[in-house]
């Protein structure tokens, strides 16, 4: 029961980043044109905005660093995807931060609230002097599914490569052409 309700804790929290974010886009779209997508908010929670920067990175196709401003300090949490190492664009960055840490496809770091400008200049700097094209942000299936697979027991048969989770993702099925003509929400609009 206790973890149910800090889930849809955390799940309120997202929305509501999630919203500002959408908020700050709406009203200045020109932050999706640039190679990289930084979006700073104040005391936005640590805890959740590497999630959200994968949100992100999945509607826009672009590498996106989300930045929480905590008053002197700021914190931020990066995704990527392809060959945008996040390591190496921190370590770029890094004589405008106070630490940084990760890996190829993410990664963490903090800053002085008062150089985020600086940072965000420095980040398209860096995509385009060591990218003379962006990395395509794509999706890899597993099968592609022919309306005669559409079966209760093919679905009921996915249960014997459970249980999915790191080393044995969910698998991803595609369906060429398809028109979504109706959605029917359950949950109150959860799902």
């Amino acid at each position: 029961k206790k973890l149910n309700q800090l889930n849809d804790e955390r799940k309120k929290t997202e929305d509501t980043i999630v919203s500002e974010i959408e908020k700050q886009i709406n009203e200045n779209p020109d932050l999706t044109v640039k190679r990289v997508l930084v979006l700073s908010g104040e005391n936005w929670h640590h805890g959740v905005i590497g999630i959200i920067a994968s949100r992100i990175v999945e509607r826009f196709g672009k590498p996106c660093f989300i930045i929480t401003e905590e008053g002197e300090f700021s914190r931020g949490s990066v995704r990527s995807f392809g060959n945008f190492s996040v390591y190496e664009c921190l370590a770029y960055c890094s004589d405008l931060l106070e630490k940084y840490g990760g890996h190829l496809g993410a990664g963490g770091f903090s800053l002085k609230t008062e150089k985020i400008d600086l940072f965000k200049e420095k980040i398209e700097q860096y995509s385009k002097e060591f990218f003379e094209e962006m990395p395509v942000f794509s999706i890899e299936v597993d099968k592609l599914l022919l309306p005669d697979d559409l079966k209760i027991e093919n679905v009921e048969g996915l249960s014997l490569l459970e249980p999915f989770g790191e080393g044995n993702r969910q698998p991803l099925f595609v369906i060429l052409s398809a028109v979504v003509t109706s959605v029917d929400s359950i949950s109150n609009g959860a799902h």
